[in-house]
């Protein structure tokens, strides 16, 4: 794992990027921290009237997470056949 500004000085140090531009971008970072939202895995089951997005709310309430769907197929018919099998 790389901190911004071992990767700033390493650019700089070989000359890909300027000291005033690894400033500026320094400057940046630190003017723009923003907070992540919570997240609310506590929303009711009963505020969701379609059925899969109900299953996927209580995998995700049982998870403790915000993913509750992992997969690699390209269209919504396909993940709703996964689900089903």
């Amino acid at each position: 794992v790389l901190k911004i500004s071992e990767v700033l000085g390493y650019l700089v140090q070989h000359g890909k990027i300027t000291e005033e531009i690894s400033d500026s971008v320094k400057e940046f970072i630190i003017q723009n921290q923003t907070q992540l939202p919570t997240l609310n895995i506590e929303i009711e089951n009963k505020t969701i009237s379609i059925p899969i997005r109900q299953r996927f709310q209580t995998i995700m309430k049982e998870k403790r997470s915000n993913l509750c769907l992992s997969a690699d197929l390209t269209n919504l018919d396909e993940i709703i056949e996964v689900n089903l099998i």
